[in-house]
């Protein structure tokens, strides 16, 4: 009975748990509405997302040798050759120094893009303005040392917002006009040239294969096999390896299955170890009882006849209340349908009354008694 009771409080906290997890994993591995969540730092070329510039790199990568830069391009800390390209997009301030260090290399014959946000290019390039967000372009300059090789340009395409232009170039010379400014400027300082990109969106993974935008970086970049450097002073991050790996709703459903295997663990076994069955009292077994007390009284000698009178006594009464009678010959008869020969009944119920035949003869008799009980029970 108490084990049926366990077994039942054990499915009464287990079935509700088992929902609760059930549903846990169903959630975790279908959720209603998926809504993925990107770290991204904008126009930087390790960010993948649609803010980033990452299809940018793989495409210049296929035609130039590429590489990224921590710090601000100088001439002292960038060893490049004539003709190299330093691309800077995205969120960028530059004080008189820099600016004067960014001169300086591009002097010495290092071209270097701007395509920034937020804040007008430095060398005194006016403020930007917004157009449509689908433009008619046009290579407009085409002088030597500038263009070198002529690219083919007919439509931009941009953010919902519009394109942003370059509307006031100053000595600047527009190198892809439109009907309302020049998405691409350019100016000769030295042997290089500083290229000048109204938008840097246009070269985002989101907008970079629109329309014509792919080839506003082959423009500025120049012939192939060009050594080209990215200014990228955003830490890359670090590659994410073994169980961290794992999607997040991977891991819940491994953590949910765990916790359901030790639920159903603790719910099929009561305890650790071997079963422990459950104890009850026996009563003595009559006959071994008996036969174990007789032998104990004969080791007795002053107590042989005594108890041997005393079972003698016991063994008589129980077989007068079988045969309802005092009769020996139904004191046999009782006897025989108890299991005890006639003789032992002789012997036990003799004026000698021996200790073991008679107790012998009493516990078959209380043996018998008990089957009985047994049966009818």
């Amino acid at each position: 009975m108490k084990r049926r009771a366990s077994g039942f409080w054990n499915v009464v906290w287990t079935l509700p748990v088992a929902l609760v997890l059930f549903a846990g994993l169903y959630v975790t591995l279908f959720p209603p509405a998926p809504t993925p969540t990107t770290q991204s730092v904008p126009w930087s070329t390790y960010d993948t997302s649609l803010a980033g510039l990452d299809n940018l790199y793989a495409l210049l990568e296929q035609n130039y040798p590429m590489r990224r830069v921590a710090d601000l391009p100088s001439t002292s800390t960038l060893a490049v050759s004539p003709g190299s390209t330093v691309f800077i997009a995205g969120l960028h301030s530059f004080d008189a120094s820099q600016v004067a260090q960014l001169e300086e290399l591009i002097d010495s014959g290092v071209n270097v893009v701007f395509a920034l946000a937020g804040a007008p290019p430095p060398l005194s390039v006016a403020p930007l303005t917004v157009s449509a967000t689908t433009v008619r372009a046009e290579v407009q300059v085409t002088i030597d040392g500038l263009l070198n090789e002529r690219v083919n340009l007919s439509t931009l395409r941009g953010p919902i917002a519009g394109i942003r232009q370059f509307t006031d170039l100053g000595e600047t010379l527009p190198v892809v006009a439109t009907a309302d400014g020049a998405p691409v400027a350019a100016d000769a300082i030295g042997k290089g040239i500083a290229w000048f990109l109204s938008d840097p969106d246009l070269l985002t993974n989101r907008w970079l294969y629109n329309a014509d935008n792919a080839s506003l970086p082959l423009l500025v970049a120049g012939a192939a096999d060009r050594p080209v450097f990215f200014y990228e002073p955003v830490t890359p991050p670090s590659p994410i390896t073994g169980f961290a790996a794992l999607p997040s709703n991977v891991k819940m459903a491994l953590l949910l299955l765990g916790v359901a295997a030790f639920v159903y663990a603790v719910s099929a076994t009561s305890r650790f170890g071997p079963i422990e069955r459950n104890k009850r009292s026996l009563e003595p077994s009559r006959a071994q009882y008996a036969t174990a007390l007789g032998t104990r009284l004969a080791r007795i000698e002053h107590a042989r006849r005594p108890a041997g009178t005393y079972l003698a006594q016991r063994l008589r009464r129980e077989l007068q209340r079988r045969a309802a009678t005092n009769n020996p010959a139904d004191l046999r008869e009782a006897g025989r349908r108890a299991g005890v020969s006639d003789q032992k009944i002789n012997i036990a119920l003799s004026s000698a009354a021996p200790l073991l035949p008679t107790a012998q003869a009493l516990a078959q008799v209380l043996r018998s008694n008990r089957n009985m009980r047994k049966d009818r029970g």
